[in-house]
């Protein structure tokens, strides 16, 4: 627990190199929890740097394939390599994943994200959906 609020205070105040470093060791001596390879991924995709967060969401999905939050980060994943079919697919597999009537907000945004591109693109009545 330590670790993780030392993780979350270092990615807050934008020491984001820091805090990947401390989940690194973290990983390293706890194992690739799932907590800790989601909170990785988002830190590596909100910076940008996509091959790292490509390789964090495979162990992740590879662990647990129907990760909700695993499957929202592929859907960013796969609009940032353009892939805008491949992100609607891995969104509609996250959506299927959850559990009760709350969208988590990762996943709320992933649709305004989504949504955006599909305007961009000129697909109107699939980002309106």
């Amino acid at each position: 627990m330590h670790d993780l609020d030392e993780i979350l205070n270092q990615s807050g105040s934008g020491q984001t190199s820091a805090a990947i470093d401390r989940l690194n060791r973290t990983i390293e001596r706890a194992g690739p929890k799932e907590c800790l390879l989601v909170i990785k991924a988002h830190i590596l995709l909100t910076t940008d740097k996509f091959e790292e967060a490509e390789e964090t969401n495979k162990l992740l999905l590879k662990s647990s394939p129907n990760h909700v939050m695993g499957l929202q980060q592929r859907a960013m994943l796969d609009v940032s390599k353009g892939n805008i079919q491949d992100a609607v697919n891995s969104l509609q597999d996250a959506m299927d994943q959850i559990k009760g009537e709350e969208i988590p907000i990762n996943v709320g945004s992933a649709f305004r994200m989504i949504g955006s591109v599909l305007y961009g693109v000129g697909s109107v009545p699939a980002s309106i959906a």
